[in-house]
Order: C-alpha cells, then sequence, then structure tokens
C-alpha cells in the first residue's frame, strides 16, 4: 500500500496467537513501514500462544498484561505512539480496561479506531452481550471475524457504524502444499480432533460417543493436551472404559508438518464442543465435519460450515445423538468425497490469509479516505 502522511496502522492485542503471526507478516509485505503490533507479555502458560518477546520488526511488546476482577490491563499501552490520521485497531474485548484509555488517547490526537473481535462467542452471555453491543455501538469502525457476523449485526438496528469483517481464516500457501488427496477407503484413521482439552471442546463428550456399540470399531486421534500429566490423565480414562487400542492422546502441535501428518491419516474431523478455528483449519486439509447443532454455542467460524454439504449435526450435548452421525457419516464413501471437496472450496474461496488481508486493506483504504 502506497505512504501516505506517515500514517501508521497500529494493531493492539492482549496475546498473539501463533496462529495469527503469519497473518500479520502477510499485512506488512503490504504496509510497510506502516505497520506495527503490539501486544502484551502472555502469563498464560500454553503453547497455542506466544509468550516470549520476538525480533519480528513490526512486533513491539508492551510488558506484563496485570490481571484482576476478571479485567486487564496493559501498562505499555499509554506509551504507544499515536498521531492524528494513524488507524488503531483495537481487541474487542470489554475487559481490557486500558483499551478505554486508548480510544480516549485516539479521540484526542484525532485518530482512527477500530474495534476488532466477535459479535457472539460461544461463551456469550445475555448481559455481556448486551453491554459488548452498547460498546460496540460507539464505535465509528468494527471489525468481524465472518460476514455473518457483519450480517447480523447490520439487522439488529440502523447501523451507523462502518462494518468490516475478515473471515478468520488459514494460510493456505503453507497448507495446501502439505494436504493429500482424500480417499477415505485408504485411510486408516477414522476422526481427527485438534483444539485444546478444555470445557468448551467437550472431548469426554466424543470419548462417550465412542463406547457406545455402533462406535465400537472407530478409531481416533485426539490433540490438544498440554502437559505430559494431562496426557496421562486422559490415557487412564481411555484404559477405564477400554479405549486404548482405538484412541490416541497427543500434546498440543503447532507445527503445520506434524499436523498434516495426522490429518491426511483421518477420514473426518468431529469436534464435539464449541468449534472455532479448528472448523477451518481441518476443512482446509479436506476433512469433512461433525458438530452439534447448536450455533448460539459455536465460535464464529462455525459461519464456515455447511449442514449435508460440508459434513453433518448431532445433537448438542448428546453423545448417543453423536455416536449416531459418527457412524452415519462414516458409512457412505462418496458422501464423504463430496464433503472434503466441498469443504476445500470454501476455505479456498473465502476462509484464508490473502481473503483476510484483502479485507483488511480494503478496511484500511475506506477509513483513510474518511
Amino acid at each position: 500500500m502506497k505512504k501516505q502522511e506517515d500514517k501508521k496502522i497500529i494493531v493492539v492485542q492482549r496475546i498473539i496467537p501463533s496462529y495469527r503471526i503469519d497473518f500479520f507478516r502477510l499485512l506488512d509485505k503490504s504496509l510497510k513501514e506502516d505497520f506495527q503490533v503490539w501486544y502484551s507479555s502472555n502469563p498464560e502458560k500454553n503453547k497455542i500462544f506466544k509468550t516470549k518477546k520476538t525480533s519480528i520488526k513490526f512486533f513491539r511488546n508492551l510488558g506484563h498484561c496485570y490481571s484482576f476482577l476478571g479485567s486487564f490491563w496493559q501498562f505499555g499501552v499509554i506509551f504507544i505512539p499515536i498521531k492524528r490520521n494513524d488507524i488503531i485497531i483495537l481487541e474487542g474485548n470489554p475487559r481490557i480496561i486500558t483499551n478505554f484509555f486508548l480510544i480516549l488517547r485516539c479521540y484526542f490526537k484525532r485518530a482512527n479506531f477500530v474495534w476488532w473481535g466477535h459479535l457472539y462467542s460461544s461463551t456469550s452471555k445475555n448481559l455481556r452481550s448486551k453491554i459488548r453491543l452498547k460498546i460496540m455501538s460507539f464505535f465509528s469502525n468494527i471489525l468481524f471475524y465472518t460476514d455473518e457476523e457483519a450480517k447480523k449485526y447490520k439487522k439488529f438496528k440502523e447501523v451507523k457504524n462502518n462494518i468490516f469483517y475478515l473471515n478468520n481464516g488459514v494460510d493456505l500457501e503453507k497448507l495446501n502444499p502439505l494436504r493429500k488427496s482424500y480417499d477415505s477407503s485408504k485411510r486408516e484413521i477414522d476422526i481427527f480432533f485438534i483444539g485444546r482439552f478444555t470445557k468448551k471442546s467437550n472431548i469426554n463428550l466424543l470419548l462417550k460417543a465412542l463406547i457406545n456399540d455402533n462406535c465400537k470399531n472407530y478409531t481416533a486421534i485426539l490433540i490438544g493436551a498440554e502437559s505430559d500429566e494431562e496426557v496421562i490423565e486422559y490415557e487412564n480414562i481411555l484404559k477405564l472404559h477400554y479405549l486404548t487400542d482405538r484412541v490416541t492422546i497427543k500434546k498440543v502441535i503447532t507445527d503445520e508438518r506434524d499436523i498434516a501428518y495426522f490429518a491426511n491419516r483421518t477420514k473426518i474431523f468431529c469436534y464435539p464442543g464449541s468449534v472455532g478455528l479448528s472448523l477451518i483449519h481441518s476443512m482446509a486439509y479436506g476433512l469433512p465435519s461433525l458438530i452439534h447443532d447448536e450455533s448460539k454455542y459455536h465460535m464464529p467460524e462455525f459461519s464456515a460450515f455447511k449442514e449435508n454439504f460440508t459434513g453433518i449435526n448431532f445433537k448438542y450435548l448428546d453423545h448417543n445423538s453423536l455416536s449416531k452421525s459418527i457412524s452415519k457419516i462414516l458409512e457412505d464413501e462418496n458422501i464423504l468425497k463430496n464433503f472434503s471437496q466441498n469443504s476445500i472450496q470454501i476455505v479456498e474461496s473465502k476462509f484464508n490469509f490473502i481473503f483476510m488481508k484483502n479485507k483488511f486493506l480494503e478496511m484500511i483504504k475506506q477509513i483513510s479516505q474518511g
């Protein structure tokens, strides 16, 4: 993008997920010296998020993020250099108290600011949702994760905000060369799960389904344990239910080549809980999807799923329904092949980094033109 009046594009995040780093690199190639990403040192101890200082030139470390009473304070935010016409993209989380100080700074400096976040999430409560919507109404510019969120927001009332979206996706330049052609008859593992073993993912529901008689011959690889201790914990559960020979537990994997090794050996992706970016990731490998039927308990990326086109549903929190859906989807190789092709097509059309980059740059251009 052509440089205009030394304007800076400044993204401020509490933490930097490892999966977003390459997307920021892509933006940096277009925006060059105009682009900065500010983030806090991360107190969370898991492999999903970057926890150390980085030498990447457009990253700026704000220091520690302090947590209190369910809220967050990014101390270094007050030192971010801001000037007239800069565009500041804030993480859309009302619990980050320092965001509101940053908004005031933008207002007095006559800089532009953007709220980047969810419309709803799987954990949204009525009160929190109302507070979030009220806060968003004061923003001139809102950036949503998906086009479906943007459409829903516009239906609430007469919207005066500028509404943008990215369609949160994956890096196909890295992933496509790793993806193997899909033939379910040649794949030795039935079910693939990738994510963190949290309450949100509800892995135990899948294990209950696999105990049922109609699933007694199916196998699974579950990736997402955060420690050796958690691997042992789940392996003990497998022993208790005689699943050791059919289910494998793995720690969190972030290297795409390692993920591809397992994804290319499996027939379907199953996420028993509230699915998010893991769905897009698995669809990019051409895996048909099996997820629950309550859209309000999914993350925004759920919108990429199309029932009976990219996969099928099961009844929310019902392990018997899940077991029936597992056997149903795995019994027809032709349907699996169609689901696989459709999944890839959707990701390649609008859930990938290139699409995200173009949408981001369109937003910057529109805001810059006033």
